[in-house]
């Protein structure tokens, strides 16, 4: 009579172990890469809104400033404002309506706010035939936060001479061949602010009433 021996196969303590230690290892391995995948995607998707909160605001401002709406001011009412004035650390003018609406020109004001940091724009309906005392209230929207500094300069240039950069702006007459805008952020901020470069496309005032003999607007009463 023959006796057959049953031998059941099967693994080892060791190779049992091993094949752990590898599973383990795979695990960290993935559990790693997610992490790093995890916060590259976090910082590129900061980074994209970063870029498109700066891309709209520097569409308004150069959609805005290049349609400033140049009136002549009522030389015997001081009251009437200026259709562009500006102290360098803020400015005001006058400007297409949103969406180049037919309802006349907008008043913007944009200033940084000291205390929240942010570059705060009002607008509201302009009236320049109203001698400027327009009731209507102002609408305020926030274009950026967390600003450190904003700055506004004019491009210059007479005739014949060198051109120059001024941070301030008064004349009722004309407009400046260029306007500059600087942003600065935090040093740990990693937004990044272009400078704005604007060109008013209008330099002959709206209100104009041309004269044939001096070839030039006649000015107001």
């Amino acid at each position: 009579m023959k006796i057959y021996e049953v031998r059941h196969r099967g693994f080892t303590l060791i190779e049992v172990l091993v094949a752990l230690a590898l599973m383990a290892m795979i695990a960290t391995i993935l559990t790693t890469s997610l992490q790093i995948c995890g916060h590259v995607w976090q910082r590129v998707t900061r980074a994209a809104a970063n870029a498109d909160e700066i891309a709209q605001a520097q569409e308004f401002l150069r959609r805005h400033l290049s349609t400033i709406y140049p009136y002549e001011r009522i030389a015997a009412d001081i009251s009437m404002p200026e259709f562009l004035v500006s102290d360098g650390r803020s400015i005001e003018f006058s400007s297409a309506a949103p969406g180049f609406a037919s309802d006349g020109p907008w008043r913007y004001q944009l200033r940084l706010s000291p205390d929240t940091h942010e570059l705060e724009v009002r607008s509201r309906r302009d009236d320049p035939g109203g001698a400027g005392r327009n009731s209507e209230p102002w609408e305020s929207e926030t274009l950026l936060t967390r600003i450190e500094s904003f700055a506004v300069e004019f491009w210059l240039k007479p005739d014949n001479t060198p051109g120059r950069w001024a941070d301030r702006w008064t004349d009722s007459a004309s407009l400046p061949h260029l306007i500059r805008i600087d942003v600065t952020f935090a040093p740990s901020d990693h937004r990044h602010w272009p400078t704005l470069y604007v060109e008013p496309r209008i330099d002959t005032p709206a209100t104009c009433e041309f004269d044939a003999v001096s070839r030039r607007c006649r000015s107001g009463a």
